[in-house]
Order: structure tokens, then sequence, then C-alpha cells
């Protein structure tokens, strides 16, 4: 779903360059969320309002670019793991967080994988999910530029 929002943002950035584009189409989706079926969870409402400021973000921070569609992919879905992390605390309690991690170890164990620590497989949750938001603003920076083309605009 997140990779799903980035190309969403990313395209309406690059389709409609406009600051605070990013940011209207978040608070718009967040809203949505709350009065259909999703109901009021703040978890995906805050990670999508999260999504949209971090796209708004790098977009403001390098300019109307394909660099720029590619950092605001991996920034906004590089911090799914940590908010995913900050919210089980919130929730559950340290000691959920801490089971989770007990139970990734001695599975990775089982399978003859290595041991890590929960700073560890934090990192490595936050690397693979920033190189698949990269991936999805580069996809989408494309796909935009299609589309610019199709529509005749100068890409």
């Amino acid at each position: 779903m997140g990779s799903l929002g980035i190309v969403c943002l990313v395209c309406l950035r690059r389709l409609q360059p406009h600051v605070g584009v990013c940011v209207t189409a978040g608070a718009v989706a967040v809203f949505l969320k709350v009065f259909t079926l999703g109901g009021l969870y703040p978890g995906p409402l805050i990670g999508i309002a999260a999504e949209a400021i971090l796209v708004e973000v790098a977009f403001l921070l390098a300019g109307q670019t394909a660099a720029a569609s590619i950092l605001a992919g991996a920034l906004a879905l590089a911090v799914n793991p940590m908010q995913k992390v900050l919210m089980t605390l919130v929730v559950a309690g340290p000691e959920a967080v801490q089971a989770t991690v007990e139970l990734a170890q001695t599975a990775s164990l089982r399978v003859g994988g290595p041991s890590f620590s929960a700073w560890d497989l934090l990192g490595v949750l936050v690397v693979f999910h920033g190189l698949v938001g990269a991936a999805a603003g580069a996809v989408a920076w494309s796909l935009a530029g299609r589309v610019e083309k199709r529509l005749g605009r100068a890409a």
C-alpha cells in the first residue's frame, strides 16, 4: 500500500508541481480513511499523513527532479518500520516489541540464519523499505513523464 501511495503522490507532484499539493492529498486520504470502512485507527492515519508530508519535504529539498522522487519514496517508506515499532510500544507496550524481536530471532536460528539484535532487525527493515520506496519513486517519476508526453507537455 505504501508503494502505491508513493506512486500516486509522486505522479501528482510531477503533474501538478505546486507546493503543498502532496500534503493536501494526504489530508484528503486521511479524511476518507476515517469516514469510510477503514475507521479511526491511528496507525494508518499517521502513516498516510507522514508519507504525504515526507514526499512534500523531499520535493522542497531536492526540487522538481527525478532524484527528489527517489528521495521521497525512500524517506516515506523507510519510516514505516519505525512507526510500527513506535505504535506497538504505545498500544501494547515494550513487552510486545521484545516478544516480536525474540520471535524473529528464534525463527532465524531455526532456519539456520544468523543471530541479530533488535537494532539490526530494525536497520535491515528500514533499509529494505527505503529501497522499495526509492524504486517506487523512480517508477512514479517515469510514469508521470509518460503522462506528460501523452498530454503534450514538455517533459
